[in-house]
């Protein structure tokens, strides 16, 4: 090699001096670098340079190692930058799936994720397990065949047998006792003011006694002819309604009470009269509304109890029916019962009650004080609830013994059968469970489902073992 072909370099980042042939690949034997070489041949310095040869270099060198150290500040900032938007793009990714894996995995949809992939049919194996040849996969299997065979099932031959059984019912299901007692139960009829009530009527003093404290205490004398008439009308009329209604003549007792209203007009003035003697006598007039709203209602009694007392026979002969078994037309009548119960209770009462023509004669404020005050109420009449909610029990078990609610219950009841046949207990017992009547399929149901829930726990103490 010829000293010509061989030429001397040096590094302006490290300072390094270093002799490099033509062939050779130019960089810096000590930094690597290949930027910032320098020929000294070609500058014409020495072997050994001088100090003063070196020190404009040494300024260069400075600025370049600032140049270098900006840039490598950069980039160590755009690293820092990069790698904390993938950190943060995966904190994202795990806060948005945690909550959606975990909830998969109580579903257990994970599972079925897991199946569906290729991956899922490959064998695991931990640190601890070893790989099992085939032939020995294949011994262990038939061990594993032959417990199982040792114990195939958690039921005895007698309970398996028990629990197949078929369980027919034939002719009329047995009624429970409490069924029966509320079959033989009878609502009582009701009461449509039969007994007569004890009104206490006015004497004559008690009128006169009104008239004097009123015109007493207000400082107001009616007049000796005036006061006459209002006692006159009171003897011609109020008195004889008493007579009439201790005879039972509820009708001439109503008439007389509003021919008792009928008050002559304070010295032919509406006016006065409305505001003196109306006013005055108030207590009267509110004795004689009232005793009128209580011959209403008992006049309206009068015209109902023959409807109500059919209604009663009806439900007696509903007792016949669900005593022989009669299902079906026990049903039909019950639904009829309800339907003339509903049809009475709508009556319009108002419309039932028509007053005699003497209430046209009284004052136009005291008619209407009079049919608004006094108007029968058809709903205190007769109170209904005992016979409907007699009715509504009875009705419940006559439909559980309808053809259609007995073949659900025996469909109920096989296909709980089919289940134990199956090997589903567990599926069986909740059928069995199912069955609510008649009261004999209830009682074979729950003897099996006793069986049924031993097994099943004896079942799962096996498994724990």
């Amino acid at each position: 090699m010829s000293i010509a072909s061989i030429t001397k370099f040096r590094c302006t980042h490290c300072q390094h001096v270093f002799e490099l042939a033509a062939k050779d690949l130019q960089r810096c034997p000590n930094c690597f670098w290949t930027t910032s070489l320098i020929s000294l041949n070609q500058e014409g310095e020495s072997a050994q340079p001088s100090s003063q040869s070196f020190r404009q270099p040494a300024s260069e060198s400075t600025h370049q190692k600032k140049k270098n150290s900006n840039s490598t500040w950069i980039r160590l900032v755009a690293r820092v930058f990069v790698i904390g938007s993938i950190l943060a793009l995966l904190a994202g990714v795990c806060v948005w799936a945690y909550p959606r894996v975990g909830s998969w995995v109580q579903s257990g949809k994970i599972d079925s994720v897991l199946k569906s992939r290729s991956f899922a049919s490959l064998p695991i194996f931990s640190h601890k397990e070893k790989l099992v040849e085939p032939k020995q996969q294949e011994k262990t299997a038939g061990v594993q065949k032959k417990e199982k065979a040792s114990n195939p099932t958690v039921l005895s031959g007698e309970d398996q047998a028990l629990l197949a059984k078929p369980f027919p019912i034939s002719g009329q299901p047995k009624l429970s006792s409490e069924e029966e007692q509320a079959l033989q139960a009878k609502s009582d009829r009701v009461n449509l003011g039969s007994e007569k009530a004890l009104l206490p009527f006015w004497g004559k003093q008690d009128f006169e006694n009104l008239l004097q404290n009123e015109m007493k205490n207000r400082k107001i004398e009616l007049g000796w002819g005036y006061e006459r008439a209002l006692v006159k009308t009171f003897e011609r009329h109020y008195l004889p309604a008493k007579e009439a209604y201790d005879a039972s003549n509820y009708e001439l007792a109503r008439t007389q009470l509003l021919e008792s209203l009928n008050f002559p007009i304070y010295q032919n003035n509406p006016i006065r009269y409305r505001a003196i003697v109306l006013v005055m006598l108030r207590p009267f007039i509110n004795d004689v509304i009232g005793k009128v709203a209580m011959l209403n209602q008992r006049l309206l009694a009068a015209q109902f109890v023959t409807e109500a007392n059919a209604i009663f026979d009806e439900y007696d002969s509903l007792s016949q029916l669900l005593k022989s078994g009669a299902w079906v037309n026990a049903q039909e009548k019950i639904q009829h019962l309800k339907n003339r119960i509903q049809t009475f209770e709508n009556k319009p009462a108002a419309e039932s009650i028509g007053y005699p023509p003497s209430l046209s004669k009284i004052d136009l404020e005291l008619q209407a004080a009079i049919r608004l005050e006094s108007a029968p109420k058809l709903d205190a009449l007769a109170n209904w609830n005992p016979l409907l909610i007699d009715l509504d029990h009875k009705e419940k078990i006559v439909q559980r013994n309808l053809p259609d609610s007995l073949k659900k219950m025996t469909d109920l009841f096989a296909q709980a059968i089919a289940l134990v046949e199956s090997g589903q207990l567990e599926e069986a017992r909740l059928k069995f469970r199912a069955v609510e009547f008649p009261s004999e399929l209830v009682e074979e149901a729950r003897k099996r489902v006793e069986i049924l829930d031993r097994a099943l726990a004896e079942k799962v103490k096996g498994n724990q073992n």
